[in-house]
């Protein structure tokens, strides 16, 4: 199904699920449409509505930004055809509206979005991750009471003659700035070289790990992200 014009969705176009109206897949042919599910700052509001349906009130309150920004939003998103009403109820005499994402699953074509070659369409796509990520580190290094001017770049070669880049608030110590939450690992300084049959056998290592722990849904939530690529430094 493509998602070509700014019109919602038809109730005729949609499938009924657990969250009613939704389709399989959508695959986004407007411009609009595909910049909200391409922008960090905007996909957070369609994010919990893939899984549930709430009212405007219980999406501000649940993203923890204003009503009227959030209700700004949702009609935008309606206008996209992101979202669908799922349900209408009464409240206090007055009728309350229910909304969902539109599909289960949304599809951007490299075409539709804003990136003009691989690595700036990979970069966009981690920005995703990466934003949330650097504001819960940024949080909890703020609880630390920090002080600014003792923050530093130290730019070394380490024990093994390896160099080594990294954010830290002590000149005369290797390792990066330590976080209060000893369930975060920290960004700033994560990176360590192994050759190829080390690397490998690790990357088999974590992916067993990582098939044990997808399987858990126990709260709260925390993202792990794991990386690996050929370095030439």
């Amino acid at each position: 199904m493509n998602l070509s014009s700014h019109q919602p969705l038809s109730s005729e176009q949609v499938a009924s699920t657990c969250l009613p109206r939704q389709v399989k897949v959508v695959i986004v042919q407007c411009q609009g449409a595909a910049d909200v599910l391409t922008a960090p700052d905007t996909i957070d509001l369609l994010r919990p509505l893939m899984h549930s349906a709430l009212t405007i009130k219980e999406l501000s309150k649940a993203l923890d930004k204003p009503f009227a920004k959030v209700h700004y939003q949702v009609k935008k998103l309606l206008g996209l055809g992101l979202l669908t009403a799922s349900s209408t109820f009464l409240a206090k005499g007055r009728t309350r509206t229910r909304y969902c994402a539109s599909a289960k699953r949304f599809f951007v074509p490299f075409a539709m979005t804003s990136a003009n070659d691989l690595k700036s369409f990979l970069r966009q796509h981690d920005a995703q991750w990466y934003d949330p990520l650097l504001d819960a580190h940024v949080e909890c290094l703020q609880t630390r009471d920090l002080n600014m001017d003792s923050l530093g770049v130290s730019v070394y070669l380490d024990s093994e003659n390896l160099f080594k880049f990294a954010l830290t608030d002590d000149p005369a110590q290797e390792s990066s700035l330590p976080l209060c939450a000893p369930e975060m690992d920290t960004l700033w300084d994560t990176s360590f070289y192994l050759g190829e049959e080390d690397a490998s056998a690790l990357q088999q290592e974590v992916k067993a790990v990582l098939a044990k722990y997808q399987a858990k849904r126990s709260g709260p939530r925390y993202v792990v992200r794991f990386a690996y690529a050929p370095w030439k430094g």
